[in-house]
């Protein structure tokens, strides 16, 4: 990244902070029913995260490359893991999410792996192959996306499941899709 070793402590702690920040901002806008919105913003800030960060570096701040990265990494992981959470029926929801835990925490440890496969050292000790890893990483957010909106969901349940997905009560009734679904 270019970002000196001295100051990665700092790049943690900020990308730590935007992500805090962004996991409040992104679960109002959740909770009132902008799940494909939400969703949608993140996936496309964090592809510009990956873009600048990883695959053409020198564009941007690796500082905020980093910290965007981090913050919209986590925050797509969370408001995912919100609307999947309301798919099983209540009984079955404890058993699906360590489920699907374990199917997260394999996957990281594959791609862990598969990235071995793209990254290396030049001659003078460099790592080399960010750039490959980053296009790939990149191609993997736009699929997870389309896989999330339209096989995942079918369309018109889509935002009732993120509207479900508040513990609050109040935003979902009075969201005008429930309201004219309420008066059917």
């Amino acid at each position: 990244l270019g970002f000196p070793r001295s100051n990665l402590s700092l790049l943690y702690f900020c990308g730590g902070l935007g992500s805090l920040l962004l996991l409040q901002g992104s679960a109002h806008l959740l909770d009132r029913g902008h799940g494909r919105l939400v969703l949608g913003g993140l996936s496309v800030f964090l592809l510009f995260g990956i873009a600048f960060g990883f695959v053409w570096t020198g564009f941007a701040s690796p500082f905020i490359s980093f910290v965007l990265f981090m913050a919209m990494s986590t925050g797509r992981n969370s408001v995912t893991t919100a609307i999947i959470s309301k798919m099983p029926a209540p009984h079955d929801r404890a058993a699906f999410m360590s489920f699907q835990g374990t199917v997260a925490n394999l996957s990281m440890g594959l791609a862990g792996a598969f990235s071995s496969l793209f990254l290396g050292r030049s001659s003078g000790g460099a790592l080399i192959g960010m750039n490959q890893l980053g296009l790939a990483s990149g191609l993997c957010v736009v699929v997870a996306f389309v896989v999330m909106v339209k096989w995942v969901f079918p369309k018109d349940q889509f935002e009732r499941l993120v509207l479900q997905a508040s513990p609050d009560a109040g935003p979902q009734l009075q969201h005008p899709k429930l309201q004219q679904e309420a008066a059917n």
